[in-house]
C-alpha cells in the first residue's frame, strides 16, 4: 500500500541487475518464495524491510557454507540507533538473544533464521520446499530452520556479521 514498487522501479533504472517482483501481498513467505524461484546464485539472503546490514556481514557469512551440512547462517542483531528508554531496553534484549543463539550454535541446537539477515544455501532451501506458503504464518523464520534441521542441515550463527533492525 506504500510507494515501494515505484521507488524500486526508479532504483532499477540506475541498477539494472536489481529485479522488482511486483505481486499481490501474500505475506513475507510468499515474497521470499517468489525471489527464490528466480534466484540463480548458490546463496540466498533474506533481509527484512526494516533492517540494514553491516558492510562486512555478507563476506563473513559465506565461508560457513564450505561445510556441506550448513543450510543457513544467521547474523547477530543490533537495535538500530536506540533513542528512548524502551528502545534501549530492546537493545539489551537483542544482546541477550544474540548471546543465547551463540550458545545454542555451540551446542548444535540453533533453530531460527531471523529476518534481519539470514543466508541460505539456495539448493537446500529449494530441497526443503522453501518457506511455508501460509500468509498468516508469523514464524516462517523458526519453521524453515526446524525443517532444515529435520533434513540434516545445521543452522549456524556468525557473531561478526551484524544486522541492524528498527524496533517499535
Amino acid at each position: 500500500t506504500d510507494n515501494t514498487s515505484a521507488v524500486v522501479r526508479e532504483f532499477t533504472k540506475k541498477y539494472p541487475f536489481i529485479k522488482l517482483i511486483d505481486q499481490p501481498n501474500g505475506g513475507k513467505a510468499s515474497a521470499v518464495n517468489a525471489a527464490l524461484d528466480l534466484a540463480v546464485g548458490d546463496l540466498f539472503a533474506v533481509i527484512d524491510a526494516d533492517s540494514r546490514v553491516d558492510k562486512h556481514a555478507i563476506k563473513v557469512l559465506v565461508p560457513h557454507f564450505n561445510n556441506e551440512k550448513t543450510g543457513a547462517v544467521i547474523s547477530r542483531i543490533r537495535v538500530d540507533a536506540p533513542k528512548n528508554f524502551l528502545e534501549r531496553m530492546q537493545r539489551f534484549e537483542y544482546i541477550m538473544s544474540s548471546l543465547t543463539r551463540l550458545l545454542m550454535r555451540n551446542f548444535g541446537t540453533l533453530a531460527i533464521t531471523h529476518g534481519v539477515l539470514s543466508m541460505f544455501r539456495t539448493s537446500t532451501l529449494r530441497q526443503v520446499g522453501g518457506f511455508v506458503k501460509d500468509k498468516n504464518n508469523l514464524t516462517e523464520d523458526f519453521e524453515i530452520a526446524l525443517r532444515m534441521r529435520r533434513h540434516g542441515y545445521t543452522v549456524e550463527m556468525e557473531p561478526c556479521a551484524v544486522g541492524y533492525t528498527c524496533v517499535p
